[in-house]
């Protein structure tokens, strides 16, 4: 009623000033609900949710930088950086890696430079690649984390630069001048044993033996010494198995050691009876007197060995 406010001398009348929310209409709510309005004159106690009472960051920190919630309902983005990207899907946050995964890693121990006897490499960008190349007669294969390098040439002892081999025969052995390895002119089994003498022994068809230092004499007699090593070099006998016997035709093994020109050896029993190589006979000092060598496949092609002792001679 306006008439209150006009007249002044009217000490009743004056208006009734509220004393709770309830004398403007306003039903009550319950304990630790908040008054809200609609924004047309309407108003309600309604419940707050209960955010306020909830543990949150205000402030958060980046390895650079800092962001603060400037409002209730501020917004933090959680970006990616290079080759990062993010993806929200409910409550989750999922931060994946979008670069390639040879792209290398600056934390990591790596070289940056790879020094060879001539050359440097450098690796100028993180998705470099060093190339290990073979060079001359040197191949390489990657196979899972491993390099395999591997000499893919041929050596030769012509190929070396301290040998002669200028004339050399298959099977001789390389002897040292005193500047390089020359042709010794003799094979391995010449030189197996020390011998008192070595005899070249050939064959003049079935005819008969011959040996070198007893002239063009087929089948001599021979002599050797007790207790002394006596050489039989069979130079190319062919058909004519050598064999040494006691003077009645008996196999004799006792001593003999036979080293074919590659170097292997064999003895007593399995000395007989070869064509090539050098058959050494370590005649036994207890012994003397007649003995045979003869032709295993031709009894005619045989004859005798006088041992002698040193009280003898």
């Amino acid at each position: 009623d306006g008439s209150y406010y006009l007249n002044y001398n009217n000490l009743n009348n004056k208006p009734t000033i509220p004393s709770t929310l309830l004398n403007l209409n306003i039903s009550d709510g319950t304990s630790g609900q908040v008054l809200k309005t609609n924004g047309n004159g309407t108003f309600e106690f309604t419940t707050v949710s209960a955010g306020g009472n909830q543990n949150v960051f205000n402030t958060v920190d980046g390895d650079t930088g800092t962001t603060t919630a400037n409002s209730t309902t501020d917004t933090l983005t959680i970006a990616g950086g290079a080759n990062i990207s993010t993806q929200i899907s409910g409550d989750t946050v999922t931060i994946a890696y979008t670069g390639s995964p040879n792209s290398g890693e600056e934390n990591q121990n790596a070289f940056t430079n790879v020094a060879s006897d001539s050359g440097t490499a450098v690796a100028d960008s993180k998705t470099d690649t060093l190339t290990i190349a073979g060079g001359t007669n040197i191949s390489t294969a990657v196979a899972g984390d491993t390099v395999t390098i591997n000499y893919s040439g041929t050596n030769t002892l012509a190929t070396l630069t301290d040998t002669d081999t200028t004339g050399a025969i298959a099977g001789n052995v390389l002897v040292y001048n005193g500047s390089s390895w020359v042709d010794h002119g003799q094979t391995v089994d010449q030189m197996a044993y020390p011998a008192i003498t070595t005899l070249t022994v050939t064959a003049d068809s079935f005819n008969g033996y011959k040996f070198d230092q007893y002239g063009n004499t087929e089948d001599p007699t021979i002599y050797a010494l007790a207790g002394a090593t006596i050489a039989f070099k069979l130079s190319g006998l062919g058909s004519h198995p050598f064999l040494i016997q006691t003077s009645g035709g008996s196999n004799y093994d006792n001593g003999l050691v036979h080293v074919e020109t590659t170097g292997a050896e064999s003895t007593g029993t399995s000395a007989q009876g070869k064509t090539s190589g050098t058959l050494y006979w370590k005649v036994p000092a207890n012994i003397s007197g007649n003995y045979q060598y003869r032709c295993s496949s031709h009894g005619a092609m045989q004859g005798t060995i006088v041992i002698k002792t040193m009280s003898a001679i």
